[in-house]
């Protein structure tokens, strides 16, 4: 082979080369315009957040209904029903996803109301099964509706603890049905856990600002692995648990990100921790290993601003924060 004909075929193979690097580039790109295009249509999230790689919360909308003081809100497992506790007006109300106002429940408790209604409910669940669960402290009772606003009873405690009082506030289910409360009564701040038959099976903390004591715990969850977190809110720290009540961690002690005063607090659909700082009107978001991420929303009125931001709830890809003082629920998604 002559040295023309060598430096020929040379020439034609780093060309045909050079062809197969563009197709595989293209191809790598179509690829990942395909993965973005199939992301967006299950997550809802624009292109270019998608592309950015940006996992932090944006606002999105906001769910408003006439609400008086709204404190709880709580997403059922399905994620298609918001609920949200309307506590001056003594009503729940229920919404879709969207946004869209569906209907409202429960009633002002009078000598008239037959043990159904309430004087100030706080707080709000939906258990495994669809089940609503609101507390009020005031009563000192967690009563239960249907998915769908009927009222079926007064949630009483299986305790062999003599002369059982509680104050409940905050409220939670796990994965395996069972039902998590924070109580506040006077000298015993602590929280207890039921099982699906109401039997209370485990309770630990006590009034007191050491680990694993309390200062008016409101809001807890639970993690898949059962760890539990308890917005610890006068002592100004989430406390972490594992699944025996035994004492794990801090989140939001240490270090300038520190939280103010926690009171909703939801694991979400990034296996991330957010906490709503009532007093610091923000929400912060930590890795549950208790590193600070971010944090989102600031002082104000405007769509994104919150004003004493109390109760939180999160499905897979959004985050609900009840804007107390801006008489909204705020929906944020990443």
């Amino acid at each position: 082979m002559s040295i023309d004909d060598q430096i020929k075929q040379r020439a034609d193979a780093a060309a045909k080369k050079k062809k197969i690097a563009i197709l595989a580039g293209l191809l790598i790109v179509l690829a990942l315009v395909v993965a973005a295009l199939l992301y967006y249509m299950l997550r809802q999230k624009p292109i270019t957040e998608v592309f950015s790689g940006n996992n932090r919360a944006v606002y999105r909308r906001s769910m408003s209904n006439d609400f008086d003081w709204p404190l709880g809100v709580a997403v059922n497992p399905a994620g298609d029903r918001v609920y949200v506790v309307d506590s001056n007006n003594r009503l729940i109300k229920a919404f879709t996803a969207n946004g869209k106002f569906l209907f409202s429940f429960g009633k002002a408790m009078d000598e008239k109301s037959g043990g159904e209604g309430f004087l100030n409910p706080l707080y709000i669940a939906v258990s495994p099964k669809g089940d609503v669960y609101v507390t009020d402290r005031s009563t000192a009772t967690v009563s239960v509706y249907s998915s769908a606003g009927k009222y079926i009873a007064r949630f009483v405690p299986k305790t062999t603890e003599k002369d059982f009082t509680w104050s409940p506030l905050g409220i939670a289910f796990g994965a395996d049905g069972k039902m998590y409360v924070t109580d506040a009564t006077k000298g015993q701040h602590r929280v207890l856990v039921f099982d699906k038959n109401g039997d209370l099976k485990l309770q630990f903390g006590k009034e007191g600002t050491g680990q694993g004591e309390f200062e008016f715990p409101n809001s807890l969850c639970v993690d898949k692995a059962g760890n539990i977190y308890v917005a610890d809110s006068n002592n100004a720290r989430v406390q972490v648990f594992d699944k025996t009540g035994k004492f794990k961690s801090l989140i939001g002690k240490s270090g300038k990100n520190t939280v103010g005063h926690p009171v909703g607090i939801a694991i979400d659909g990034e296996n991330r921790l957010n906490v709503a700082d009532t007093f610091g009107h923000t929400v912060m978001v930590f890795e549950l290993n208790g590193k600070f991420a971010y944090k989102f929303g600031s002082f104000g009125d405007k769509n994104g601003q919150f004003m004493f931001p109390m109760g939180l709830a999160a499905d897979d890809n959004s985050i609900f924060v009840v804007d107390r003082e801006g008489e909204r629920v705020q929906v944020w998604q990443y």
